[in-house]
């Protein structure tokens, strides 16, 4: 089952790759709240997750090891 908490995770290791390529639109606020929207969940739960989880998320990419 697909919750918030995968959502969250989602967005944040998609929110890092953007980062460390160079994206200039690697913040997905909007793109968060419009998923919450199609799966009926908690937009600001999911967008707290996703900024918690954003530096272990740019680590793990940059490195491939868990913090």
């Amino acid at each position: 089952m697909y919750d918030e908490i995968d959502l969250a995770e989602d967005f944040a290791l998609e929110s890092a790759f953007r980062f460390m390529v160079g994206f200039r639109e690697w913040n997905m606020d909007d793109s968060i709240y419009q998923a919450c929207e199609d799966f009926q969940f908690d937009g600001d739960l999911v967008w707290l997750t996703s900024k918690v989880l954003f530096a272990p998320a740019v680590f793990y990419m940059a490195y491939g090891k868990n913090v």
